[in-house]
């Protein structure tokens, strides 16, 4: 009797301790590659860990491309906090994620370089608290008088439009006047993920790349990275701003070596 109670208990126990295991690691994103290696987002104990691996062997470890004291965190965006040392995962939607995982690690592996030149940042973030906070308080200010005429609903609308558009030349005038940091710090990047990826296919056997289908693709998804900056430029201002981080035959030069890109 005592025999079998110790074995209940032990059953028990085993169970319980492999319950703990999973609520503690969980499995956040998963990209199957080539030969059983696959690319992996995990949870565990609270830390986000981005793995390579092959079966349950770990063949990279991307957290070790960190600067000292940085993390990952999972987010809506994709950005790197230098003040809080986070390196922020957005949105993942497909393998192509992996080069920009890398990109946000190229940023983050040169903060001080890339705050020198992308102060405008902080500033446009700054920018934007302000003309929130000043919309708001313009709501409540016409709210408190109970705003029913029309003629007050357009006044408050013109005020709003007013601020909306003298916000946007601000911004404007930001994004033209740092336009030559803001491409050479996503150049910088870009030039550090291309070659991360690089090294990293060749060295684990494994091709990270392999959502693109040839060096015009990965052209078009690091062009994206622009257009985050070129959408606050008012229409006057969009020819001013650069639509192109590398040509082809720059990308091909980072990606020399890899045939599978043409």
């Amino acid at each position: 009797m005592l025999e079998k109670f110790k074995a209940s208990f032990q059953r028990k126990a085993i169970k319980e301790e492999l319950e703990s295991r999973e609520k503690e690691s969980e499995l956040i994103k998963e990209i199957p590659l080539q030969e059983g290696k696959r690319f992996t987002v995990e949870k565990e104990n609270g830390e986000v860990r981005v793995l390579l691996k092959e079966d349950e062997k770990v063949l990279g470890n991307f957290n070790k491309l960190l600067p000292e004291g940085y993390q990952y965190e999972i987010g809506d965006e994709w950005l790197v906090d230098w003040e809080r040392e986070k390196v922020v995962i957005g949105d993942w939607k497909d393998s192509r994620n992996i080069l920009s995982l890398l990109h946000e690690i190229g940023h983050a592996r040169d903060p001080e370089e890339y705050i020198k030149r992308l102060g405008y940042k902080l500033k446009h973030l700054e920018l934007v608290e302000e003309s929130v906070e000043s919309r708001e308080r313009i709501m409540e200010e016409y709210q408190k008088k109970g705003i029913a005429e029309r003629t007050e609903k357009g006044q408050y609308y013109g005020e709003i439009e007013k601020q909306t558009k003298d916000f946007l030349k601000n911004v404007s005038n930001l994004v033209i006047r740092e336009k030559g940091d803001i491409i050479q710090a996503e150049r910088n990047a870009w030039a550090w993920a291309l070659k991360a990826a690089r090294n990293i296919s060749r060295n684990k056997e494994v091709n990270l790349l392999q959502g693109f289908r040839n060096v015009k693709e990965i052209k078009d998804w690091i062009d994206r990275s622009l257009e985050t900056y070129r959408k606050y430029c008012l229409v006057e201002f969009k020819d001013l701003f650069p639509r192109g981080v590398y040509t082809e035959k720059e990308i091909k030069r980072f990606l020399k070596e890899k045939k599978q890109y043409n």
